[in-house]
């Protein structure tokens, strides 16, 4: 099947071309007589083509895609030279005749994840920009005696899951991405002398120990991605690179919060999760002035910390996993300009009245994979959340621990009438009965505040702070919710009154 098109591919725009779809239908050879002589982008990944020793001439052809077929060698494609972009991920390549490759010289993407490849030759491919060459079985780094040639200008090369120990890389004038994850066999630091314009480095699941900063200095490093190592906090250079943006450093073998005073300069992101963080408080974000994302996921942190002065720059918060018993208002409150927080897996037995915070936009607070009290002031909270625009409460998992007839019950699934506040007063006590009393605290603007003087009934308030939201208050076990819509000045009127028992 052919088609005309125009189409954006990654590296350029490309003018109107024919497009031919042969994938996924079991063929063994290119399929000749199905395919215009005119075409342009050709695809035939996911069939059974074993092998490619002549291909047919194709002047216009410049996109091929053989990924997914059981090839065994490189595909002879010297009746179609000129393509840019070839992709042959997923066969079993286990050898690349030089001639080969070495006659693609307008080749710009070059794809050979997962074969069985044990080395790349070296030829020139001066227009080279992206190389993939990871899941292979690459036990030595190419020589590039040709990299002047070959190389000037690779932007991306992925070499992930290979088995490189020791690696020196040439110099690579405009390389920006590198990646070299799963090499198992990899204890030491690739030499970067002549890298220069690297921007994202990712080395995650190997077996490094260190973190010698100083080796990225001379270099615009943005992203360095090394979780899943063997690194220890005092094997960590602490030293300030202005271009580092995100620091991933999960899963290591850190002892705590790291006690840096300058690594963290520029940080905008940092991921420590799975790491032995016992405790956090405000002060550790001190040396992190610019930091929009934390990721401490995973630790022994027994209390949510309260970040007065550090918090309100936070956009995204992940302290998931930990040993937290409680969430308050006032752990959110410094937080109100997150988009997410992430407090899923702890302990929480009761949550916090979101009107009470005053989130500044949307914000999805995870709280999943707890098991919580399913009594009035959850219910209440629950119902809360749902009167705040753009902000809510993410339940997956989230099961009731009690009452005893709800237990392992899903929170998303239980109705206010089967909770421990099982009664609605439909007529409040009379106004006589009642006296002003203290607005709880996170009301920041009460319409109305008043209490019993005899009545199981502790207090009712409404608030403004937030517009579109009805909060609400409790106090000594009762609690009243109000309409958002409800402009009266009757305390007692359009209040759904609650006896929490």
């Amino acid at each position: 099947m052919a088609l005309k098109l125009i189409y954006l591919c990654f590296l350029c725009t490309i003018e109107a071309g024919i497009t031919v779809y042969e994938n996924s239908k079991d063929h063994t050879t290119v399929p000749v007589d199905e395919i215009s002589v005119d075409v342009f982008m050709l695809h035939l990944e996911n069939n059974q083509i074993a092998a490619v020793d002549w291909f047919p001439v194709y002047p216009d052809l410049r996109f091929l895609y053989l990924d997914n077929n059981k090839l065994s060698e490189f595909p002879n494609l010297h009746n179609v030279s000129d393509i840019t972009t070839l992709e042959l991920d997923h066969n079993n390549i286990s050898y690349i005749a030089t001639e080969r490759i070495g006659q693609l010289s307008k080749l710009e993407k070059l794809m050979l994840n997962d074969n069985w490849l044990t080395h790349i030759p070296d030829v020139s491919l001066p227009n080279l920009k992206i190389m993939y060459i990871g899941f292979n079985k690459l036990n030595t780094f190419p020589s590039m005696r040709y990299y002047l040639e070959y190389l000037t200008k690779l932007k991306y090369l992925n070499m992930g899951s290979v088995h490189l120990a020791n690696v020196s890389f040439p110099p690579l004038p405009v390389l920006q991405s590198l990646s070299l994850f799963y090499s198992k066999s990899m204890e030491t630091w690739p030499d970067f002398t002549h890298v220069y314009s690297l921007t994202l480095i990712d080395i995650s699941y190997s077996k490094l120990t260190t973190l010698p900063l100083a080796k990225f200095a001379h270099m615009p490093l943005k992203t360095l991605k090394i979780p899943n190592n063997y690194i220890t906090l005092d094997e960590v250079d602490d030293i300030c690179i202005p271009s580092l943006q995100h620091l991933d450093l999960g899963a290591n073998d850190f002892n705590g919060f790291p006690n840096w005073t300058n690594i963290g300069c520029s940080l905008l992101q940092l991921d420590l999760d799975y790491n032995d963080v016992n405790t956090f408080d405000d002060s550790y974000l001190d040396a992190y002035p610019e930091l929009l994302r934390l990721d401490i996921s995973h630790g022994d942190i027994q209390e949510f910390p309260i970040l007065n002065r550090n918090g309100p720059r936070l956009e995204k918060f992940n302290i998931a996993d930990h040993k937290i018993t409680t969430l308050e208002s006032k752990h959110l409150r410094p937080l109100k300009d997150c988009t997410e927080i992430k407090v899923n897996n702890n302990l929480l037995k009761n949550l916090p009245n979101l009107c009470n915070v005053d989130f500044s936009g949307t914000a999805m607070i995870y709280v999943g994979e707890n098991t919580f009290h399913c009594n009035g002031y959850l219910v209440l909270s629950v119902e809360a959340a749902k009167l705040v625009e753009g902000v809510q409460f993410e339940f997956t998992d989230a099961l009731c621990e009690t009452p005893t007839s709800l237990a392992g019950r899903e929170i998303t699934g239980v109705l206010m009438s089967e909770t421990t506040a099982p009664g609605i007063i439909e007529e409040p006590p009379p106004m006589s009965v009642f006296h002003d009393v203290d607005p709880p605290a996170g009301c920041g603007h009460p319409v109305s505040s008043v209490g019993p003087a005899t009545s199981p009934i502790a207090c009712a308030v409404r608030c403004t702070m937030t517009p579109s939201c009805g909060s609400y208050g409790f106090k000594d076990g009762v609690c009243a919710l109000t309409s958002p819509n409800y402009e009266t000045t009757e305390v007692y009127n359009g209040l759904r009154w609650y006896i929490l028992q």
